[in-house]
């Protein structure tokens, strides 16, 4: 492994101090907003200073500035690089300490490179660039979005003739697609870079405003975005496949039809295994479900059996291809086929929701066969099911606490038990996008919190250092004074009684219907588990609201006194973000909300179609047993009525009846005179 660089220890605090500043930078901007510049010919384009910002500006860049100009006053700034080549052996350990896993570590190298003064004096090559765009890679896989997109702002002012250029580029959409600002991205990247583009960049940008006008169903732009990417973009199939579900929900089903077969069609090189790229094989999974769906909607039921059935048996798209296969035969008059479907997918897929759901569909193919016995034993046991799924669904949303924990169970993949109602809730909860993205900013801003945790305290660890003085006694982590620790501890508190009322509501749930004490007991310790976590919630709020702090910039005029001065912006910054945590999380419960009322429409519509075809069935049997009576009255003697032994019995003495089961006589073949 390549040395560290000299130097390095005595000033990787500089590194420490970087890893707070992103949380203090703007949400809504980019932090350096620095215009391209073109380079002469043969050399390279001159790069502003990063940070090139206004002096009266309150950002991670001007903040640096200010410490390294104090630094250099006391002669403890980093003594400037001699040559390049120590540059890249930095980035040569970042990239082996990367491959090995320690990202963190990798991240604290690549951001003392890029940030501090020690390499300066080449900003302009391409190691220095290098350095800059594999520190973006490195923060984006760590959710560090802003300070990732620092790193980016960076590269892309170098300008379009530059090699990081367009990879750069790329991962400003990364970024953006992560932070789900598609409209604000789009805007900000063709306001920062001058056209022309590149054929690649363009793509990316033109992707990003359609997904900024899909969200917001703005058809005609977003149709108009997604057409003009080429096939040579790596959203080409995502484009053709939202092209293809807009065309479809404003029922063009050809022009539907000829996206979808785009993205099947493209070449996908050798052929699939696991270790190939996922998502883009989700993507050609989903247009082939949209091709039977289509064909489906067209009436083209022997076609969209087809096209369900080329659906990849590794899909996880294959339960719900395998349903509605099963429906289109039923809609094509084919109710055997439809029955073998239903068979393979009660098979393969024991705890999809899709098989619980099929029973539905079960008992109207029954229905349309006249068997009304099997078709009401399917309904029944649908309703029997279901019945006890919605009830567990209202129990859910009457209770704030059941919802959240609901989500927190799908989210850690638990596995209730198979015959339980909470298995098959479990399975109807899907995916809802506005919960994703709540889900996504939540964590991100979770491990922002994380990273920053001791930096006030190492902010005033330096202090001590700088100042000459011994460092303080280690403050004890159960400090009742220190508001960080106790909005902590209350926030583990909160999980701990989360968990177990996702516990206990597993248990109402197996004693449903038991009318003992020991389900008033359990009902009891409920109600008292939510009344605690009520309290821990309201308590959380509280204590954010009240140890929120005024971030107020650092201004001294004297390195030890700026370092003090950053421990507590640090703090104040933290703060804020805890607030802010905690009505992001509030939100989040109401988005979850939302989609369990979603689901429980959809459930209470399934179920009024049970009840419906139970009364089919009902009146079928009503209807048939007339017939019977009917016919017995004409003397018709009806064909279910008639004797197994009817045949035989009218046969001579001297027939055999096929196929034969009794004994032969010995003389029976002999013959007659």
């Amino acid at each position: 492994m390549v040395a560290r660089p000299p130097g390095f220890a005595r000033h990787a605090w500089l590194a420490v101090a970087l890893c707070a500043l992103p949380l203090g930078s703007r949400a809504d901007a980019p932090a350096a907003e620095a215009v391209p510049v073109a380079g002469t010919q043969g050399q390279p384009a001159p790069v502003p200073k990063p940070g090139a910002v206004s002096e009266n500006e309150d950002t991670a860049v001007s903040l640096l500035r200010g410490h390294l100009a104090l630094l250099e006053q006391k002669r403890l700034a980093p003594t400037p690089a001699e040559s390049v080549d120590e540059l890249d052996a930095l980035l040569q350990e970042a990239h082996q300490r990367a491959l090995a896993g320690s990202k963190d570590e990798a991240a604290m190298l690549l951001l003392e490179a890029v940030e501090g003064p020690r390499f300066r004096t080449f900003e302009s090559f391409p190691s220095f660039a290098a350095a800059d765009l594999a520190l973006a890679s490195l923060l984006l896989d760590q959710r560090a979005l802003l300070a990732a997109q620092r790193s980016v702002d960076r590269l892309l002012a170098r300008g379009r003739d530059t090699p990081t250029f367009g990879p750069a580029y790329r991962r400003a959409v990364d970024i953006a697609l992560a932070r789900g600002d598609y409209q604000a991205s789009a805007d900000s990247l063709g306001a920062r870079v001058e056209a022309p583009l590149s054929e690649d960049a363009t793509n990316e940008l033109h992707y990003l405003r359609g997904l900024a006008a899909d969200a917001v169903h703005d058809d005609a732009t977003a149709q108009r975005e997604l057409a003009a990417i080429t096939q040579k973009s790596r959203f080409y199939g995502n484009a053709q496949y939202l092209l293809g579900a807009t065309a479809a929900r404003q029922k063009k089903y050809d022009e539907a039809s000829a996206h979808f077969c785009a993205v099947r069609d493209i070449a996908t090189g050798p052929s699939r295994t696991r270790y190939e790229s996922g998502p883009r094989f989700a993507t050609e999974d989903a247009a082939q479900l949209g091709l039977g769906r289509v064909a489906h909607e067209q009436g083209r039921h022997k076609e969209a059996f087809e096209q369900f059935s080329r659906v990849p048996n590794d899909s996880p798209l294959v339960a719900e291809a395998l349903f509605e296969s099963a429906y289109a035969s039923y809609e094509q008059g084919h109710p055997r086929t439809s029955l073998d479907t239903l068979d393979q997918l009660e098979a393969r897929f024991v705890d999809s929701a899709y098989t619980a759901e099929a029973r539905v569909l079960r008992g109207y193919v029954h229905l349309s066969s006249c068997d009304f016995v099997r078709a009401e034993g399917e309904l029944v046991q649908f309703e029997n099911t279901f019945g006890g799924v919605l009830r567990e669904l209202d129990a859910t949303l009457a209770s704030p606490q059941r919802t959240r924990s609901l989500f927190l169970e799908r989210e850690r993949g638990t596995r209730a038990s198979a015959s339980s109602h909470d298995a098959l809730l479990l399975g109807l909860v899907k995916r809802d996008p506005n919960v994703e993205r709540l889900r996504t900013a939540l964590d991100a801003l979770d491990a922002e919190l994380a990273r920053s945790s001791h930096t006030g305290q190492d902010f005033a660890a330096l202090s001590m250092r700088v100042r000459g003085k011994e460092l303080p006694a280690a403050r004890p982590r159960e400090d009742s004074t220190d508001e960080a620790s106790r909005i902590e501890r209350l926030r583990q508190q909160s999980e701990q009684v989360h968990q177990a009322i996702s516990g206990v509501s597993r248990e109402l749930s197996a004693l449903r219907g038991d009318r003992s004490d020991e389900r008033t007991q359990v009902t009891r310790l409920f109600r008292q588990l939510e009344k605690r976590s009520d309290a821990l919630d309201a308590s959380l709020r509280a204590l954010a609201r009240k140890s929120e702090l005024q971030a107020e910039r650092p201004s001294g005029a004297v390195i030890g006194d700026r370092l003090d001065q950053d421990g507590r912006y640090v703090e104040a910054v933290r703060t804020r973000a805890m607030r802010v945590r905690e009505e992001l999380e509030a939100e989040l419960s109401r988005a979850e909300r939302e989609a369990l009322e979603v689901l429980r429409e959809r459930l209470q519509k399934e179920l009024r179609r049970a009840r419906i075809g139970r009364i089919d069935a009902v009146m079928g049997k009503k209807r048939k047993l007339e017939l019977e009576v009917e016919s017995l009255a004409a003397g018709r003697f009806p064909a279910e009525l008639a004797s197994s032994k009817r045949k035989p019995a009218l046969l001579s003495d001297d027939e055999e009846y096929w196929p034969f089961e009794g004994e032969d006589w010995p003389d029976e073949f002999e013959e007659r005179p």
